[in-house]
């Protein structure tokens, strides 16, 4: 098409698409026939009322169905078309108001499925649990096979009257829960009164030596308070622990005498043992700390510390995960809480955890480092240039058009080049596009959708702890078991327990008996049988977990319109 076609287009408000006619073309005999002209060239429109060309759109409709034909040879399967794909799958738009109140149903729903999920697995890997403890009290025979054990452990359940029943499978479990659940409530105003102090020092003006002071003296005051609370809850856990070793005669309502001060079966009366003054120092003080309730205290702290490292593991990498509850976000406020010393200590931890998820493409960060920009390529915006080229404009009509010089010959050009800044590009080696973005991870962080990878990740969590604990736990559950058993069996106080005709008669000296008792043999053998047990628990916990998986997914695909958004 020349200039002048084109511009008599222009000037007549034709269409691009159509074509054109030459006015004489009438005169000179080319016409055939009565029609009018415009007639058998009528423009086609489609639904958004741009012009369309027929022509191109059947040559565009062969070429598919060649390219379809030679897939099909070739032996690569034939795509499905759009009508197909809707009729199986239709596509949901949601708009602004109806995806926030999605969210919220799937934050919502995803929250009671965890809860649920946690209340039913506590009950089905609980006597499991229990099993493990009374492994590593010395009260289960470890000698005998892993299988005659759990032989042994069925005929008791099947053989026992109902009541039984439900006590051996929620041994100790509700008392866990009851103190549990007092506990944090009693943390509660604990927390106002930490804040209230915070506020209060921060808006006060004093000088920063002295604020320093006070902010160090409230966090001691607030382990101070939070120690105090678990002590003074601390004979739930104490009786679950009897209860778990069947050591309380359990009722369907279990006796709340017990967890008074002044009663004479309390923990308070025998679980602290102070030793009498007949003895030594050291074994006063040895005596007082192998005692149940320091002992509690310790297995608690530790606890907390060992929470407080996996959240600064979580929460110090730069590249969240979906397996943890951090989700899709990073807390940066969060970070800059955590103590540099902590940082520095979970480096190591850090660098294992994102080694571990980038080889199995669990995070985020292993998404855009997988991701590769495509090769440069060259730039095909249509210019100015082109345009006036396809339209058969002279180089000086060019020149005019874009106000650009006539390109000199090849000796002056040289010479050009060469006195001006050498820094400056030449133009055809200057990108006309624009840079290309990176596509973002398209993952739903609602509750709903990161359920499975949170619950698989507070699983792992629960078993490397429960693995580290295991020695602070077979010194508490040894302890608590001679403590009761020397106050029922001569009656005594907690200022008698430590004391005895000699150094070895004390509970320290008694509980570090056992232990030596058991030899390196016996060791092992708990040791097998304890791994065991923790190896049938997470075998549980899986199952339960791929139920939660599949329910999750078709809830999510049923219901929430996964993967048609």
């Amino acid at each position: 098409m020349g200039r002048t076609p084109y511009l008599t287009r222009l000037a007549l408000g034709r269409s691009a698409f159509e074509r054109f006619v030459d006015p004489e073309f009438f005169f000179l005999g080319g016409h055939h026939g009565g029609s009018a002209p415009g007639a058998s060239d009528r423009q086609d429109y489609d639904e958004t009322a741009k012009p369309r060309n027929s022509l191109s759109k059947a040559n565009k409709d062969a070429q598919i169905r060649a390219m379809n034909e030679i897939l099909e040879v070739v032996g690569v399967t034939e795509r499905k078309s759009k009508q197909d794909q809707h009729e199986e799958s239709p596509e949901v738009v949601f708009s602004a108001e109806t995806w926030a109140t999605v969210k919220a149903a799937e934050d919502d729903l995803g929250e009671d499925f965890y809860l649920i999920t946690e209340f039913v697995n506590a009950v089905v890997t609980w006597w499991i649990d229990v099993l493990r403890r009374r492994m590593q009290a010395g009260l289960v025979d470890c000698s005998v096979p892993f299988m005659r054990i759990l032989h042994l452990e069925w005929l008791s359940f099947r053989s026992s009257s109902w009541t039984w029943k439900y006590h051996y499978v929620t041994a100790g479990l509700e008392m866990e829960l009851l103190g549990t659940i007092l506990a944090e409530f009693a943390t509660d105003p604990l927390r106002y009164a930490i804040t209230w102090l915070r506020t209060k020092v921060r808006r006060a003006r004093l000088r920063p030596r002295q604020k320093k002071l006070c902010f160090q003296t409230i966090e001691f005051l607030k382990a101070s308070g939070y120690l105090g609370i678990q002590l003074l809850f601390s004979p739930f856990t104490l009786t679950s622990i009897l209860c778990q070793f069947r050591a309380v005669e359990d009722r369907l309502v279990p006796s709340y005498t017990r967890f008074f001060p002044w009663s004479s079966a309390s923990p308070y009366h025998w679980g602290f043992a102070a030793g009498s003054s007949t003895v030594s120092l050291s074994s006063r003080l040895l005596d007082t700390i192998l005692s149940p309730l320091s002992l509690y205290l310790i297995y608690h702290t530790t606890t907390c510390l060992l929470h407080d490292l996996a959240y600064a593991v979580e929460h110090s990498s730069s590249s969240p995960a979906i397996i943890t509850p951090v989700k899709s976000e990073i807390d940066m406020a969060a970070i800059s809480r955590i103590n540099p010393l902590i940082t520095s200590f979970t480096k190591p931890f850090v660098t294992a955890r994102d080694f571990l998820l980038y080889h199995l493409g669990w995070s985020h960060t292993s998404f855009i480092k997988s991701y590769r920009d495509p090769p440069a390529s060259p730039p095909t915006t249509i210019t100015t240039e082109d345009l006036l080229i396809s339209l058969g404009a002279t180089p000086h009509e060019i020149s005019e058009a874009t106000h650009q010089l006539i390109p000199l010959p090849g000796p002056l050009q040289r010479d050009r080049h060469r006195s001006t800044d050498p820094s400056a590009q030449p133009l055809q080696n200057r990108s006309r596009s624009r840079p290309k973005k990176r596509p973002s991870p398209t993952f739903r962080t609602t509750r709903l959708s990161t359920l499975p990878a949170d619950l698989l990740g507070d699983r792992i969590k629960t078993v490397v702890f429960k693995i580290v604990l295991i020695p602070l736990e077979i010194l508490l559950h040894r302890s608590v078991l001679l403590a009761f058993s020397m106050a029922q069996s001569r009656g005594t106080t907690s200022s008698e327990m430590g004391g005895g005709d000699g150094r070895g008669s004390g509970l320290a000296g008694r509980l570090l008996r056992s232990i030596k008792d058991e030899g390196r043999v016996g060791w092992g053998q708990i040791v097998g049988k304890v791994g065991l047990c923790l190896l049938l628990e997470a075998g549980v916990e899986v199952v339960v977990w791929g139920v939660v998986w599949g329910g999750t997914e078709w809830v999510g695909r049923r219901w929430c319109a996964w993967g048609r958004t």
